[in-house]
């Protein structure tokens, strides 16, 4: 046999074993890292209740009502509340306004910072909380109206609520 017509069978034992395959591939691998972060802010957010006195009889002459200021921050945040003066304020005083009824046009209330009903909550002033290892914490607002009359009627008020953290 001519030395020229074995190259060729040569070629093709070659390719059996892969060595000329075309496409052919060695594995292998590289590795990254995946640098993971995470930046926790003070933040904190409050839902606010609702101060209802009810329905009350015109012999009724001091009303008493609370309203919660339910505070959420991140965990050990301090904080401070205060209210404004309600869309009404007049005379030093905060009035609701007559929504339905007869006469008067406001009725005067108050709120107060304490259960004893003792220290008003001024307009822009404040009062200091925190939130916590929980994160939660509750504000009270008191509240309370005298000297109710024969003025029959509805009447309300806004108080806007500022958190500052």
């Amino acid at each position: 046999m001519a030395m020229g017509s074995r190259f060729p069978l040569f070629k093709l034992a070659l390719a059996g074993l892969g060595v000329f395959a075309p496409g052919a591939a060695h594995a292998g691998s590289s590795t990254g890292s995946l640098n993971v972060a995470l930046h926790i802010v003070k933040s904190c957010g409050m839902t606010v209740g609702r101060m209802d006195f009810g329905v009350v009889g015109f012999l009724t002459p001091t009303t008493d009502a609370t309203a919660p200021l339910n505070v959420t921050c991140t965990p050990n945040t301090p904080f401070t509340v205060a209210l404004d003066s309600g869309q009404n304020f007049a005379g030093g005083t905060r009035q609701m306004k007559r929504i339905s009824g007869i006469w008067p046009p406001t009725f005067p209330y108050q709120l107060y910072k304490d259960a004893g009903r003792t220290t008003v909550w001024a307009p822009g002033s404040t009062v200091a909380g925190n939130s916590g290892p929980t994160g939660t914490s509750t504000v009270p607002v008191y509240g309370r109206v005298t000297g109710l009359s024969l003025s029959l009627g509805s009447y309300a008020d806004t108080v806007v609520v500022t958190l500052t953290f």
